[in-house]
């Protein structure tokens, strides 16, 4: 396992009332993108955008890689939240199988939507929910930002815990001040592993 380093999965939200805030949801990621760089050690993307179906727009690449998020995001469609989580994490399962001994020691995951659920075909909030709970016990991080809705009811139905809960307003401001959060919640995350490692390093020296 390569230490203080991490795979970060992101699935957005492209569905056709994110409309309004298309410009606001493009600069929020690349921003978090951006406030990521130089905290903790080497990181992996995966980027999920989604509305009826789910695109995964690039999978575990480095940083260094990753192009900032333009025009090709252009809401439409419905909110199939469900697929798109459940398969998010499932293609990371897969990724970190394949790693072996040398894949990434934290795992986060964060999802971003301003609307309900209405439009999954192979994922319920039953499988998602388990998917989730086994995930948390193995140690990834998930952190939830919800508009338009009961955002604390909606995380905790599919599995993650409160204090992992951003709720925010569908105006550009709002999510500007979510995604702030985001960030700081995953650097906080690293940070605190970070410290752990060394602890336990020191204690089996």
């Amino acid at each position: 396992m390569q230490q203080d380093s991490a795979l970060i999965t992101f699935v957005l939200d492209e569905s056709g009332s994110m409309g309004h805030i298309a410009q606001a949801a493009r600069d929020g990621f690349n921003e978090y993108l951006d406030e990521q760089v130089g905290h903790g050690g080497p990181t992996w993307w995966t980027l999920t955008t989604f509305n009826t179906r789910t695109n995964t727009r690039f999978a575990a690449i480095p940083g260094a890689e990753v192009r900032p998020l333009g025009d090709d995001y252009s809401p439409g469609g419905m909110t199939a939240l469900y697929d798109a989580v459940g398969r998010s994490i499932t293609k990371t399962q897969r990724y970190l199988e394949r790693r072996g001994d040398d894949r990434p020691s934290d795992v986060i995951v964060v999802i971003l939507t301003d609307g309900m659920e209405n439009a999954s075909r192979k994922w319920t909030a039953r499988r998602v929910f388990d998917l989730i709970t086994e995930a948390e016990d193995s140690g990834w991080q998930f952190v939830f930002l919800g508009a338009n809705q009961d955002s604390w009811s909606v995380a905790q139905n599919m599995g993650i815990r409160k204090g992992a809960v951003v709720d925010w307003a569908p105006n550009p401001m709002s999510h500007k001040e979510a995604m702030a959060e985001a960030s700081y919640a995953t650097r906080d995350y690293r940070a605190l592993k970070q410290q752990q490692t060394r602890y336990r390093d020191r204690r089996t020296k």
